[in-house]
């Protein structure tokens, strides 16, 4: 903060600064860069560690060694001042020396010796510490060694899946399963084994899925999420348009797909109406998504029907040429699957 900023706002920001380092309370501190953070994740440390029974109970993880080595280096530096009777001129770090002493007593009265041994210090990053843990249950981690981290995962994602494309030389059910697949890929192997990759690299998106069983896993509520993706879509196409705009798109459809039916008006966002927005947005657009200059030929309609037609079509055109996000929305329309999984598409899915 400035010297402009206003006093009661200062004295808010050091109360909630007090109350952050309480041991009692937990917290997220959200702060922009150059506001203290870091100090403030120091005095929380010290706090903590003044009532620790040994300094690895208190841990502090970063996402990175150098974030760990300068919290690390805040912390000894501290109880080295502290230790020193060094007392700095700023407010903030007096609280800081001030709990370093609380950590100075209890070092002593635990004999922990931290000036002599700041490794016990347990600032780390999350890398660190799983591995740690891994190390530290052998049996449990079911590695057989000494495990460790790596940056790209990409080669061990190849051997899982070389491992898998072998079951094609076996039989049973991924055997089956692989002999399905393959041919929707174009019998590629190498094709099939990049996406496979790609996967892997996500499997935080889908893993948990694969593994459910029962309702969970099932085509009903695999056709029930569908439905409810696929009308939540219809409905932010009709919410960009006004009334009469979907009057408007309704007599297109009317008018192009079957004059002698009687619709409801406007267009409906349920699922099974998705075939009439298609059919609407391949009237109006072309394959590559551009505005269509005239009606399609050969629509089967007598003239005063495409008289009709004609005075829908140009209204709508000035609709779309006018609103830009409408038109962005219809065109992803044409891309969207059909409502209900075919038996095939839902066979792939299992597979």
């Amino acid at each position: 903060m400035n010297d402009h900023t206003h006093p009661d706002l200062l004295a808010l920001d050091a109360a909630h600064r007090r109350l952050a380092i309480d041991p009692a309370q937990s917290f997220i501190v959200e702060a922009p860069a150059g506001a203290g953070k870091t100090e403030l994740l120091t005095q929380r440390f010290l706090a903590l560690l003044a009532h620790a029974n040994d300094p690895e109970e208190v841990v502090a993880l970063t996402f990175t060694q150098r974030a760990a080595a300068e919290m690390r280096e805040r912390i000894t530096t501290s109880l080295t001042r502290a230790a020193q009777g060094s007392l700095p001129d700023e407010a903030h770090k007096q609280v800081t020396h001030q709990l370093s002493l609380q950590v100075l007593t209890r070092n002593r009265e635990r004999e922990w010796n931290l000036l002599d041994h700041p490794h016990r210090l347990q600032v780390t990053t999350l890398d660190a510490l799983c591995a740690r843990l891994a190390r530290q249950m052998p049996l449990l981690s079911r590695f057989g060694g000494q495990p460790g981290v790596l940056s790209d995962a990409f080669p061990l994602y190849q051997r899982a899946i070389s491992s898998v494309m072998e079951e094609l030389e076996e039989e049973g059910e991924v055997a089956d399963a692989l002999a399905r697949v393959l041919p929707h890929f174009d019998n590629s192997i190498p094709r099939f084994q990049t996406l496979l990759e790609s996967m892997l690299d996500r499997r935080e998106q889908w893993l948990g899925h694969a593994h459910r069983t029962g309702t969970d896993w099932d085509q009903s509520s695999m056709q029930h999420m569908l439905s409810s993706l696929l009308e939540q879509k219809l409905k932010s196409v009709a919410n960009a348009m006004s009334p009469l705009a979907r009057e408007r798109l309704t007599r297109v459809v009317l008018c192009s797909h079957d004059p002698l039916r009687l619709w409801p008006s406007p267009l409906e966002t349920r699922p099974e109406s998705l075939v009439y927005w298609k059919k609407l947005a391949g009237l109006l657009l072309t394959q590559e998504g551009k505005l269509r200059v005239r009606l399609p030929n050969h629509l089967p309609l007598d003239n005063s029907d495409l008289d009709v037609l004609r005075t829908a079509f140009s209204e709508c055109r000035e609709m779309l040429e006018a609103n830009p996000s409408f038109h962005a929305m219809l065109t992803e329309m044409i891309r969207l699957p059909s409502p209900e999984y075919p038996e095939d598409e839902w066979q792939l899915i299992q597979d």
